[in-house]
């Protein structure tokens, strides 16, 4: 069955009431949303949408639709990692289903559970293991209803895709879709039911090509820069000149008669440009940049001197600690000293952030590639001091969507220019400087590493000191973490803190080491900082793994050898060991000299 995943013309006004109870069987955004046997986008295709249900109920997850189709429902957000078709995999195997027949549903507030952030790699283990044990429950429920249909027990059932029959007599059958007779299987999540043998899998652990993907490599529609609404209208942000910069004045009269301008929007030292074509902003915007006055704000510290001001913070948190570390690294045979660092990085994702939203009949839609849907509905809603159950929040791919971005920023810049402009489909897309300038960085951070050797060349004592800001300020419910909510006449705050748990990720040492310490020193930076791939782990490992290397030269060993030495972890022994015979460790081994 060929796939085809354009996005279908549709009546907004029309759509976006029914949207609010109806299930949606195809894609209006993106397209590899749509429902197999629906590929034009026919709009009279729809199931009835009875409303989220509780997290422990089969519906919240799989749906068995009446036209014979699955719908895989998921809070999860898809951001490049290939999760649509792995939880599709996941029911289908427990469901014994063609791949063809599912569809799925993602990220959405109208119609997903709350799975808060799409982070940590834990969309497989979370709500893959939900969605698996809904399909087998799903599965248990269908058999028991086949063996009353079929008057036999269903331990003498087969499926094959979605039909049921007797083993002994295949004429017997039935099909998941006439057991139900367009009723909605309901019901709790039990737990109990039997989840199929790893032995039996025939879709899951297969390599199955991921529809979106072609898409993106014939210059299909699959990101949320891809959308095109029916009276759409475009918006462009002016950016301060610097952080904490205050706006005195701008020419919103001359720009307001500026060839397609529908309006200047300005609120505090928050200002936009909305005009009827995508070029048409950003020329006005230009002529905002062109005549626009600021009040700076502080200035930022010299980067050369960002490094020593963090090793000032004293205050830390002791992650790991022993008492006798200090008279084990004191009294060791030799003893050693390096520390490593880290600078701010950009996440300079492909596609700089882009959000759409629409306001109409008192209600705010947004189509975001945020990470979590849930969380910036509260904080949008907290910021437009509107109730969360006005605003339905969409998630869409993003091209380059990794990690805290600009998404949830530019989703709020879409959020109050739709408000202003109430009856338009507003898309605001940041441009590349903006993305570059105002996205929250991955932290910039600081490590010290000290250990000890004895004489016999074995660690006594490893100390590990952790320099860092936080490593994730996601919005959650308070507007404080969106930028524009802190440039308006009545600002908010932006929250202390944030998340330090990222400082010290990977930080403890799997070596087997009798004296460890790490310390975690929270340190508040100049720029935005927020989650960037593995948070902490990627810089405590290169200095870890830096550091084992170096104390193997000082003790004079073979750095593999040196490395199992301090090592029981039996995986993590058989992936050194995996790695030294698939690079042939042996045969490139020199000797060691001074």
């Amino acid at each position: 069955m060929k796939d085809s995943f354009q996005l279908p013309p549709v009546n907004r006004r029309s759509f976006l009431k029914q949207s609010g109870q109806l299930l949606i069987g195809f894609s209006l955004f993106p397209m590899v949303m749509c429902s197999p046997d629906n590929k034009d986008g026919d709009q009279t295709k729809v199931e009835e949408q009875p409303g989220r249900a509780g997290a422990d109920d089969i519906d919240s997850w799989i749906r068995l639709r009446e036209d014979g189709t699955v719908t895989v429902i998921t809070g999860k957000q898809e951001l490049g990692q290939g999760i649509r078709t792995a939880l599709m995999q996941m029911a289908a195997e427990e469901l014994d289903v063609r791949m063809d027949r599912v569809s799925i549903i993602t990220a959405d507030t109208r119609q997903t559970p709350d799975e808060r952030y799409t982070a940590g790699s834990r969309s497989i283990e979370s709500s893959g293991r939900a969605i698996r044990q809904a399909a087998a429950e799903a599965h248990m429920r269908l058999l028991q209803l086949a063996e009353e249909k079929l008057g036999v027990k269903s331990e003498q059932l087969l499926v094959t895709d979605g039909v049921v029959q007797a083993k002994d007599n295949s004429k017997q059958s039935v099909s998941y879709w006439e057991l139900l007779s367009g009723k909605k299987l309901s019901g709790k999540i039990s737990g109990k039911a039997p989840l199929k043998n790893p032995t039996d899998y025939q879709l899951v652990g297969q390599p199955l090509p991921r529809r979106e993907i072609i898409q993106m490599a014939t210059g299909g529609e699959v990101f949320v820069h891809d959308m095109r609404l029916p009276g759409m209208v475009h918006a462009r942000v002016l950016r301060p000149p610097g952080y904490g910069a205050t706006l005195r004045a701008i020419p919103e009269q001359r720009v307001s008669k500026m060839p397609g301008v529908l309006k200047v929007v300005r609120n505090g030292s928050f200002a936009a440009v909305i005009a009827t074509k995508e070029y048409q902003a950003i020329q006005a915007l230009e002529a905002l940049k062109a005549e626009a006055t600021w009040e700076s704000g502080p200035a930022l510290p010299p980067q050369e001197e960002l490094f020593q001001a963090m090793q000032k913070v004293r205050e830390g948190q002791a992650v790991e600690e022993s008492e006798s570390i200090q008279d084990n690294l004191q009294t060791a045979a030799l003893q050693h000293e390096a520390t490593y660092t880290r600078p701010y990085h950009m996440h300079a994702s492909m596609g700089p952030s882009c959000a759409l939203a629409l306001w109409e009949e008192n209600r705010l839609t947004i189509w975001t590639h945020s990470q979590g849907v849930y969380p910036l509905r509260n904080s949008i809603a907290d910021m437009l001091q509107l109730d969360k159950e006005q605003i339905d929040v969409i998630g869409v791919p993003g091209a380059g969507c990794y990690g805290h971005n600009g998404a949830d920023d530019v989703a709020a810049d879409a959020a109050l220019l739709a408000r202003s402009l109430s009856g338009y489909p507003v898309r605001v897309q940041w441009m590349r400087e903006d993305e570059h300038c105002w996205e929250p960085y991955g932290s910039a951070m600081v490590l010290q590493l000290k250990a000890g050797l004895d004489k016999l060349g074995k660690i006594v004592g490893w100390d590990t000191q952790i320099w860092s800001d936080s490593h994730s300020t996601r919005p959650g419910g308070e507007a404080g973490h969106l930028l524009a909510a802190q440039y308006l006449e009545d600002p908010f705050e932006k929250p202390g803190g944030g998340y330090s748990g990222g400082n010290h990720r990977n930080a403890s040492p799997l070596y087997d080491f009798p004296d460890v310490r790490v310390v975690s020193h929270p340190f508040t930076g100049p720029l935005r900082t927020s989650a960037l791939r593995a948070l902490g782990a990627y810089a405590n490992i290169f200095a870890l793994e830096s550091f084992m290397d170096e104390m193997a030269v000082l003790a004079r060993q073979d750095p593999l050898a040196f490395r199992l030495k301090h090592l029981s972890d039996e995986r993590g022994r058989a992936v050194l060991e995996a790695a030294a015979k698939g690079i042939d460790w042996d045969s490139a081994l020199k000797p060691i000299t001074d």
